[in-house]
């Protein structure tokens, strides 16, 4: 199904990048991961356990949300069959997994 997939990399900043992708059926997903801000002088991941903020541990791992796309923006959704929040520490290796499940649900009702 990795077909009709459409992808582009945002960058939002600093250590942080946003992957979005839309398919056919209306759905998306939101890819992102980020490094905690860095203060000078202190080890991140010393300091706090981890470098990475939310729900990643490093640069292999994404939080990924289902979205729902309307024209060119986008809303978070929590009423799939996927799952009903965000879900975190997706490694690369299974993101195409979650991705073709999300590009396999049916249309959302209007």
């Amino acid at each position: 199904m990795m077909n009709e997939k459409r992808t582009f990399d945002e960058a939002l900043g600093t250590d942080r990048v946003q992957r979005l992708y839309r398919f056919t059926n209306g759905y998306g997903a939101s890819c992102v991961r980020a490094k905690l801000m860095s203060i000078p002088g202190l080890d991140m991941e010393r300091a706090f356990g981890r470098a990475y903020g939310s729900y990643t541990r490093n640069e292999h791992e994404w939080e990924v949300a289902v979205i729902h796309w309307s024209g060119e923006n986008f809303t978070l959704v929590y009423d799939t069959p996927i799952t009903d929040d965000v879900l975190g520490y997706v490694d690369e290796s299974d993101l195409d997994a979650l991705l073709d499940r999300i590009e396999a649900l049916p249309p959302r009702p209007a």
